[in-house]
């Protein structure tokens, strides 16, 4: 735990971050502690932390609404956990640099699911109680499973292979049921910010926050009197977010998966599944919704938002949102080139290279991002930025002060040369006046020590980075 850091509130999320600490005494500056890091931390260190919440939710036994099949065969959960090896054997699954899914092993159309859960290497102390071993699904929340771990791609070859002493302690075996007593079984471990889906001997990986969401599940306890999930399965977006709402429970659109079974757009997968019954206030339900393979995205279908910087311990986060501006679906191309320029165009920061996490289908008609509501239902591209701008080694006081570069615009070229260009600034009517200066920082522009950036992540699809 950091020091200083006291725990006021346990939740299970969708983001699988379901331990939150206030840092300092009495300041109300509050922070997310994320699991593996990737979530924007300021004022506390990212720490493996997220054990001490796992009991603050019930489990289901089964979906909500749905019924197995009566032709699905008995699934009966292994003793054996998944090898944690798994994060750093290649396999048979070759590696592409395009990343995309390899598809075929796990089969569509899943009657049953069992998600059996394991912690071989959680210390006893910490281990009691605070897994649910068994969830199942069935019908449609099973078909959308098998979907969601169809989508696993194979590693692209500048990814960096994960050493087996990465492993978390956690991991899972899901078993499907199929028609004709069919079975399939997938192996699922925890690593260097990914999830690793073996089948037989083919391994993919699964990142960003669909990533989040399955794991997500193993934040599931044995004894919670709160407010039900709702079922979302099956219903389109807006209207999951009335239903998720009028119960109580804010919602987000994590991701998607390809299921061209399913209508563009409907919930194939949620977190927490429905049923469950969750304590205490910040009740979230994350949401996968499903795709079909669609073409590249021309730069006339795109748009872009800055989204203004937050600065938090000597360095400025701030990110850029890419809608698709038409109206038809359209799939955000990779990687992606970002550069700060000045008014004329001239580059002035890093030149950062971002790769995108497939799937990367975008809802169509995306155009309204001033506010978070209008996001909570849509598919946009989340471009991170970072920067340490207060610090600077050569600099007699060890402060940037003097040597500041604040970029007039951004530049985004896709691949294929076409370039999208955004101001380094939020719109004066969509900043709160009076917040700092002057003039809010400049509209909550990024500032950057000497031009240099930090080191991208990838471009992650959803309603939320």
């Amino acid at each position: 735990m950091p020091h200083g850091a006291v725990p006021v509130q346990f939740r299970c999320d969708s983001g699988a971050i379901p331990v939150r600490f206030r840092c300092g005494s009495g300041t109300g500056a509050e922070r997310w502690v994320a699991m593996t890091g990737l979530r924007i931390v300021t004022g506390c260190a990212a720490s493996l932390v997220w054990i001490a919440g796992l009991a603050g939710c019930a489990t289901p036994s089964a979906h909500p609404g749905t019924s197995p099949g009566s032709s699905a065969p008995a699934l009966r959960c292994p003793a054996g956990a998944p090898s944690p090896r798994l994060v750093s054997g290649a396999g048979s699954a070759a590696r592409s640099a395009s990343g995309q899914a390899t598809g075929g092993r796990i089969p569509a159309g899943a009657l049953t699911a069992v998600i059996c859960q394991y912690d071989p290497g959680l210390p006893a102390s910490k281990a009691r109680g605070a897994l649910t071993r068994r969830i199942t699904l069935h019908g449609a929340a099973a078909a959308g499973l098998a979907a969601v771990l169809a989508s696993a791609t194979a590693a692209p070859a500048r990814v960096r292979p994960c050493p087996a002493s990465a492993a978390l302690p956690l991991s899972q075996r899901v078993l499907f049921g199929y028609p004709g007593r069919r079975r399939v079984s997938a192996g699922v471990v925890y690593g260097c910010s990914r999830a690793f889906v073996s089948v037989g001997e083919h391994r993919e990986q699964l990142s960003g926050q669909v990533m989040y969401d399955l794991f997500g599940y193993t934040a599931l306890g044995s004894h919670s009197y709160g407010a039900r999930v709702p079922d979302l399965i099956g219903l389109r977006p807006r209207v999951a977010f009335a239903v998720a709402r009028r119960h109580g429970f804010a919602m987000s659109v994590d991701g998607a998966a390809s299921d061209p079974a399913v209508p563009f757009g409907d919930v194939i997968f949620q977190v927490l599944p429905s049923g469950v019954r969750v304590d205490g206030l910040g009740q979230q339900i994350g949401v996968v919704i499903a795709t079909a393979p669609e073409p590249p995205c021309g730069p006339r279908q795109l748009a872009a938002t800055y989204r203004g910087a937050q600065p938090g311990a000597g360095n400025d986060l701030a990110s850029i949102v890419v809608t698709d501006a038409s109206s038809v679906p359209c799939r955000l191309p990779g990687p992606l080139h970002v550069v700060g320029v000045t008014r004329v165009g001239h580059p002035v920061t890093s030149n950062l290279t971002y790769p995108v996490v497939q799937p990367a289908v975008l809802s169509p008609g995306a155009l309204t991002v001033a506010s978070q509501n209008s996001l909570s239902t849509s598919l946009v591209g989340w471009i991170m930025l970072t920067a340490e701008y207060r610090d600077d080694p050569s600099a007699p006081n060890g402060l940037c002060t003097a040597h500041y570069v604040i970029p007039a615009a951004w530049r985004i070229t896709l691949p294929g040369g076409g370039v999208l260009t955004v101001r380094n600034a939020v719109p004066r009517d969509r900043f709160p006046a009076g917040i700092g200066s002057p003039a809010w920082s400049r509209h909550l522009a990024m500032v950057t020590c000497r031009g240099r950036m930090g080191t991208p992540s990838p471009v992650t699809v959803g309603s939320s980075p």
